[in-house]
């Protein structure tokens, strides 16, 4: 969770570990693992899985758009 103190302008990140029940105030952890896990690839994925419930074939084309995208990046 973040937290946000307003009159000292000042923000906290607590951390709890379901597996320890361990509470910690050193922040980023959790963050950046959530972001090493959503990266470019996944959220494509999951884009063009909603889509193609939406409309049956379109994740072919979500999927293709990522190819080009990474044959105009290299």
């Amino acid at each position: 969770m973040e937290y946000l103190w307003k009159p000292r302008q000042k923000q906290q990140v607590l951390e709890f570990d379901a597996l320890t029940g361990e509470v910690r105030s050193v922040g980023g952890e959790i963050k950046r693992q959530v972001v090493r896990i959503l990266e470019n690839d996944a959220l494509f994925d999951i884009g063009a899985d909603a889509i193609g419930t939406v409309l049956p074939g379109a994740n072919i084309a979500v999927k293709l758009g990522r190819l080009a995208a990474r044959k105009v990046v290299k």
